[in-house]
């Protein structure tokens, strides 16, 4: 008890006593063990109040930690408190229940035993970097023996000294979220093969028109050796660069008015610089919640079929001069023949 305390102690004592005896006073000799009896009185109230206060802490602190208990058991976080050898000093429900152990047989042990199952302290144990650090340290860790993944978050708590005292060691059961996340994983990797195994090349950029993804043919065409390593570029860093503007400018269009164009041919160059035919579509990229993301995109390489067409209409042209020359000559032929007939009829006169 502080000194200031005690005095004030002193004082409601010394009040309560006076308020108790109202007798008159006495001559000196009896004044003298009245007043050494009143000193024992005082003491004695004083003694009591102490009793009192110190009962009235015990049952503020007993208040607290049942208070704690029944916060931290209604979690379904793990929540420990452990001392700086590992020792559990303090477990809650959630934590006897994901050990299948009653809290008397986790109290006193260690957690990376009870936990891990080993002697030791695992490879990458947050508290035992934490004793170093001091500072608040995490980690997520794969349990065999449950098939659980959990998360684990150790926070240091420090004496007057600034010395390691204890830590609070939280885990959260993350398995779910961990199966949703490799659930999540597999589908996107899937879903790279099917475009990755398209013949038609597909791409998507975010609004700053920064590639965020693409197929393996499309990746080729850039000049890269895959996908990835398109990620985060633009275009003026593929082999297209000197139509990067143009190609910009056409994808900001779609953007800004939200009109999607489709089956529209373009020409390209490549990373070894001849030109390309493309047949592009291009539509709004959006998240599942329906916010703008960037901009999806597709084209075929048709080049080939240009080629053809080329040809075809060359030899169109052709036919048609041929056509027409022979459709003269046809002509000409009867103009020929009329005048023939004229001529003999004229010399048959």
């Amino acid at each position: 008890m502080a000194e200031k305390d005690k005095s004030d102690l002193r004082r409601r004592a010394e009040n309560i006593f006076k308020k108790k005896d109202k007798k008159t006073p006495t001559p000196q000799n009896e004044a003298e063990r009245q007043l050494n009896i009143q000193e024992l009185q005082i003491h004695q109230i004083e003694l009591e109040m102490q009793q009192e206060e110190i009962k009235r802490d015990r049952d503020e602190i007993k208040q607290s930690l049942d208070y704690w208990q029944t916060t931290f058991d209604s979690t379904a976080d793990l929540f420990m408190l452990l001392d700086k050898d590992f020792r559990i000093i303090r477990a809650n429900a959630p934590t006897a229940q994901f050990l299948n152990l009653p809290l008397d047989q986790i109290i006193g042990q260690n957690c990376f035993r009870l936990l891990h199952g080993t002697n030791d302290p695992i490879v990458n144990c947050p508290l035992a970097r934490l004793k170093t650090s001091l500072k608040h340290e995490t980690a997520e860790l794969y349990i065999k023996e449950k098939d659980s993944w959990i998360h684990i978050s150790v926070t240091p708590v420090l004496d007057e000294n600034g010395k390691l005292k204890e830590a609070v060691h939280i885990i959260r059961d993350i398995t779910e979220s961990k199966k949703a996340e490799e659930k999540l994983i597999k589908s996107h990797q899937f879903l790279q093969r099917v475009i990755n195994l398209l013949p038609v090349r597909i791409f998507w950029k975010d609004k700053d028109l920064k590639y965020l993804g693409c197929n393996e043919v499309f990746a080729r065409d850039a000049g890269r050796s895959s996908a990835e390593e398109m990620i985060g570029k633009d275009d003026f860093q593929m082999g297209w660069k000197d139509q990067a503007e143009v190609y910009r400018a056409d994808d900001q269009l779609v953007i800004n008015t939200g009109n999607e164009k489709l089956n529209f041919e373009e020409l390209q160059n490549t990373p070894s610089g001849d030109q390309i035919w493309l047949r592009t579509s291009k539509v709004l990229l959006s998240d599942e919640q329906g916010k703008l993301i960037g901009i999806l995109g597709m084209y075929d390489d048709i080049t080939e079929r240009k080629k053809v067409e080329e040809v075809a209409k060359k030899r169109l042209y052709e036919l048609e001069v041929f056509y027409k020359a022979a459709v003269g000559r046809e002509e000409r032929i009867i103009e020929l023949k009329k005048e023939v007939e004229g001529l003999k009829k004229e010399l048959g006169k």
